[in-house]
């Protein structure tokens, strides 16, 4: 037979791992709120990245059609190549709408925008221009490395 301090001991036991079990359910309650709540951010940042997309392309057909509107003889002298070097303005890309969070979720949302155009583009850098606000999130400028990345971006976000 076992002794009284024995059996007292293996329900001291009993009771720690009682508790150190239901610590461990509460836990996995919690993990499962929180990734729930990383689901939720991140629908939240595909739709919102899905609009900007949108107006993108909105844009650029806009675009489109003001340089349809231009005659022939201004379009054929301003496609004319050049020899003169590219400005660093000349490789650069604003874009409207995407939420200022953090520089990696910035980073992310700008890659996802990309990916929907089946781009993966070298870029220089990225910064938010203007002042903050409450009204909406500031544009934000995109540098490439080169002016050709900025043009097949362009003609991607159109079709």
């Amino acid at each position: 037979m076992f002794s009284l301090d024995e059996v007292s001991s293996t329900r001291k036991v009993e009771d720690q791992l009682s508790k150190c079990k239901e610590e461990l359910d509460r836990h996995r309650v919690n993990v499962i709120e929180l990734q729930q709540n990383l689901i939720n951010n991140q629908q939240e940042q595909l739709r919102s990245m899905t609009t900007s997309v949108q107006k993108v392309k909105a844009y650029s057909t806009v675009l489109a059609q003001n340089c349809a509107a231009v005659s022939p003889v201004a379009r054929k002298s301003s496609q004319e190549p050049t020899n003169a070097p590219l400005s660093e303005r000349d490789k650069n890309l604003v874009i409207f709408g995407i939420p200022e969070t953090t520089d990696r979720l910035t980073k992310t949302s700008v890659d996802g925008l990309f990916a929907e155009l089946n781009e993966k583009p070298k870029v220089n850098s990225m910064k938010r221009i203007g002042e903050k606000n409450e009204k909406g999130p500031r544009p934000l400028l995109v540098s490439f490395e080169r002016r050709a990345t900025l043009m097949a971006l362009l003609k991607k976000s159109r079709q």
